[in-house]
């Protein structure tokens, strides 16, 4: 199990020494892949571009920027917005918007470090979250309209309850963080006592799920911060939980898949081939998870086995559905996308021309 481990903690140990390191030296980290669908278009985030992709057949449309920078590489998926912007975030100090047509450069706003997670959209206003410790506040042309400053670097994308009053999102720092939004100020925060790096997620009844460093499922109550329940699991949580109904589902650094109950108890569990590095797709048809070693898995809400589909490549990135297909993002090959279809079986990938 530990040499399973071992790519994966190097890879954030080299982030995390990326991120507070003072050498001037040129490094292009190439960590994983971001993805986002609409109804006929891939946006993939990948090393050093952005690139569009035709759903339907995995032809390419454009990428941006016409020309590589060393300086400016891209990890998380790109994030439309309702006036027709396409949002990314850039490890060379920028969130950028892009006009999903045509790739072309809208404009975009600088920052002091990088943009690893996506930011979040919430009516006509930007919540980004930086390494810089800033939750930056943004209006859709690109203007700052207010910040916060936590204790540590923000790595993932913030989430609000359903009435967009309040906003949540955890901080290298150990610490979730509560905020007004209207009033900008901050309600509270809790530490953990361990690394947060998956996206929390929140309740119709207010009850926040967070996935930890120290192998534990943590439930919040988002209105006053206290620790409902706390449920041990094998190993460390990277991605955030998908909460269906009364279900979190979501994987281990350790290879382990739950089924966990809203109460903590975990209804099943079940161990692939390998560290769980993203949260889960989940649909009426079935569950969809990847794994590091490279596997597509599917599986009934049961835990039951459908099918699986070796990729034979690193696979970090959430699965994502893209009509009557699920496409795959794998690291280390030829190919940047794979389409499969319900059943498993490939259709089509794509493969960047060089340029």
């Amino acid at each position: 199990m530990k040499k399973i481990l071992i790519p994966l903690i190097f890879i954030l140990i080299i982030s995390t020494s990326l991120l507070t390191a003072c050498s001037g030296a040129a490094f292009t980290p190439n960590g994983w892949a971001g993805l986002t669908v609409d109804h006929e278009t891939a946006y993939l985030a990948y090393s050093q571009y952005i690139y569009a992709i035709n759903v339907a057949d995995g032809v390419e449309k454009w990428r941006y920027p016409a020309k590589p920078d060393a300086k400016t590489t891209f990890f998380s998926p790109p994030v439309l917005t309702n006036d027709g912007q396409l949002l990314v975030s850039s490890y060379g100090n920028k969130l950028i918007s892009l006009n999903p047509a045509t790739g072309g450069e809208n404009w975009t706003f600088p920052s002091t470090n990088h943009f690893i997670g996506s930011p979040l959209v919430v009516g006509e206003t930007i919540f980004a979250p930086c390494a810089d410790n800033i939750l930056y506040v943004i209006d859709l042309k690109g203007t700052k309209l207010w910040e916060f400053t936590a204790g540590g670097p923000l790595w993932t994308t913030p989430i609000t309850d359903s009435e967009n009053k309040h906003l949540f999102f955890t901080s290298m720092d150990h610490k979730i963080y509560a905020l007004d939004i209207q009033t900008h100020e901050l309600l509270w925060s809790k530490d953990l006592g361990s690394a947060l790096l998956g996206t929390p997620a929140l309740s119709q009844d207010g009850i926040l799920y967070i996935g930890t460093f120290d192998k534990q499922m943590i439930a919040i109550n988002s209105q006053d911060r206290s620790i409902l329940w706390q449920s041990k699991i094998n190993g460390w949580v990277w991605a955030g939980p998908i909460l269906d109904e009364a279900t979190l589902y979501f994987g281990d650094l350790s290879g382990y898949f739950y089924a966990m109950k809203t109460d903590g108890t975990t209804t099943w569990s079940l161990q692939p081939d390998g560290p769980i590095t993203s949260s889960p797709l989940v649909t009426e048809a079935g569950i969809y998870f990847t794994t590091e070693a490279g596997t597509v898995y599917a599986v009934d809400r049961l835990g039951k086995p459908l099918w699986n589909q070796p990729i034979k490549v690193t696979i970090y990135s959430s699965p994502v559905l893209a009509g009557d297909v699920i496409l795959i993002t794998p690291q280390g090959g030829d190919s940047l996308l794979v389409a499969l279809n319900l059943n498993g079986s490939p259709k089509w990938s794509y493969t960047p021309a060089k340029k």
